[in-house]
């Protein structure tokens, strides 16, 4: 599975990171996860968060769209993130 067409803002008390999961294997995958680590300007972790996606499972050769929320009970300062990284998972 790979994540597709990032992109992020911030809106309010969030950090938005917005994108699509593309499962590419032939057959569906269920229970999908994005998870994401936030770093700040020194390339140093200060936040993780993982979410599911809705709908929870991604039929084979199908997109998801996804948005990952992130606010202050993961990252203290929303403005030192510099910088993420996503990663997908499934079951």
């Amino acid at each position: 599975m790979n994540i597709t067409s990032v992109s992020s803002f911030a809106k309010g008390d969030y950090f938005h990171i917005v994108g699509e999961v593309l499962n590419k294997a032939w057959e569906g995958r269920t229970f999908v996860k994005v998870s994401v680590t936030m770093y700040d300007s020194q390339s140093q972790v200060i936040g993780t968060h993982t979410t599911c996606t809705d709908p929870y499972d991604i039929p084979p050769r199908e997109t998801l769209p996804n948005e990952v929320l992130i606010g202050n009970n993961d990252v203290t300062d929303l403005a030192s993130i510099s910088n993420y990284k996503l990663m997908v998972s499934s079951r």
